[in-house]
């Protein structure tokens, strides 16, 4: 599954948030600070949540989450971060995060 955020207000163009990522809690508060990255995080979950157990029924061992942006830097990798501390407290599941991006050097 691939979601894409960049409909969402982007930290690049505020000069004290550009060099940094959605890893620095000033990004981060920044990017869900407004209704609609909450609206757009709610429903990600939601439906995240909703197909969980049907992969564990249907024993499937992986599923793919991307969530995408257009650096790959701010909007994305503050959503990861919030859906790994989320997804976390199901406990039939393992979560693990990569950000594309940062593997490969662009941060």
């Amino acid at each position: 599954m691939i979601f894409d955020v960049r409909t969402l207000p982007n930290p690049y163009y505020l000069e004290e948030l550009r060099e940094k990522t959605g890893l620095n809690d000033e990004v981060y508060d920044y990017v869900m600070s407004f209704e609609t990255s909450r609206i757009l995080y709610d429903k990600i979950l939601d439906l995240i949540t909703f197909l969980i157990p049907g992969y564990i029924k249907d024993e499937k061992r992986h599923l793919t989450i991307g969530i995408g942006c257009s650096g790959g830097k701010h909007r994305s990798v503050s959503f990861v971060r919030k859906l790994e501390k989320d997804l976390k407290n199901i406990s039939e599941v393992n979560i693990f995060s990569i950000h594309r991006e940062n593997e490969r050097g662009n941060w």
